[in-house]
């Protein structure tokens, strides 16, 4: 499942080589995230790396003590564009 598109300096530059990121679900495989990537942006894709993203504990202090909570996991895509194609960054 598509979660969001991904905007930081490093991927703002990796931009002009033709590589965006995006986060997915952890359980989507490379062949489910290059038809969702070309059939929503409709380009075509060439390569794609995937990092999985562990979550991490939070702890939320307020005056009535202390909770621990967890930032989901996700998985981290870097999906580069064939030459020609592009996708406009908001």
């Amino acid at each position: 499942m598509f979660i969001k598109k991904k905007i930081t300096e490093k991927i703002l530059k990796m931009n002009l080589g033709g590589v965006y990121g995006f986060e997915f679900d952890l359980n989507d495989t490379k062949g489910y995230i290059k038809k969702t990537v070309e059939s929503m942006y409709k380009v075509s894709v060439k390569k794609i790396r995937t990092i999985n993203v562990r979550r991490k504990s939070k702890i939320f202090r307020s005056k009535f003590g202390s909770n621990v909570g967890y930032k989901s996991a996700y998985k981290k895509v870097y999906v580069q564009l064939k030459d020609g194609d592009s996708i406009k960054v908001v």
